[in-house]
């Protein structure tokens, strides 16, 4: 099974933002602009950017085994749960217009 994830920050929203800002005659702060996705956020210690973080976590039923994840995902656990098996992950995308994916690797007992 693979996902895929695409930041996809289209020109005329930017072009739409930046038109209010001098509409309004203001000028938006780093925080500002990246909330409204103009550009990637700096993490806490100001060396690793952000744009888009997407956490997740899929369930399988108890009869299926997660044999591998490969991907360009920045971390992931298999764990066992009650009633499933399951997978958590986490992806960051920084680039505007780029694709990332995660595969999940799993069979049928």
């Amino acid at each position: 099974m693979k996902i895929y994830y695409t930041l996809n920050v289209p020109n005329y929203y930017i072009d739409f933002i930046r038109n209010l800002e001098k509409r309004y005659e203001i000028e938006m702060t780093s925080r500002e602009e990246s909330i409204l996705a103009l550009r990637p956020a700096k993490y806490d210690d100001n060396i690793y950017e952000k744009r888009m973080e997407t956490k997740a976590t899929v369930y399988f039923p108890q009869n299926f085994k997660i044999l591998d994840v490969v991907g360009q995902q920045q971390e992931h656990k298999i764990f066992n749960a009650p009633f499933s098996k399951g997978l958590y992950y986490r992806m960051l995308i920084n680039t505007n217009n780029t694709t990332k994916s995660i595969e999940i690797k799993f069979m049928v007992e």
